[in-house]
């Protein structure tokens, strides 16, 4: 998977705050008939979570709970064990708002 080489490559030249939280992968850009950027057609783009669908389960009560919680404001299918908040797309204002 190239992500985590880019979340680690883009980690070890940016400060948190600029890395990105969503990657979408294309195949290439779309483009219109004038050959531009189609910036609409990006913005259709549907945005997926880079959080390994593979990961650990929560363990814990708490553990549990939290993901509910976690679940509920990013909007995202399961919460990982080791899944980091603000990589799977929360922000600051989603840490605090209520669910």
């Amino acid at each position: 998977e190239m992500i985590p080489h880019l979340r680690t490559a883009l980690a070890s030249r940016l400060p948190d705050y600029m890395i990105p939280a969503h990657f979408v992968p294309l195949d290439a850009l779309p483009v219109t008939v004038n050959g531009k950027t189609d910036r609409q057609a990006l913005a259709t783009e549907r945005f997926r979570a880079t959080a390994s669908p593979t990961g650990e389960a929560p363990a814990t009560a708490t553990e549990v709970l939290l993901a509910e919680i976690w679940a509920g404001v990013l909007d995202g299918g399961p919460v990982h064990r080791n899944d980091h908040f603000f990589e799977r797309g929360g922000n600051s204002l989603s840490a605090i708002s209520p669910s």
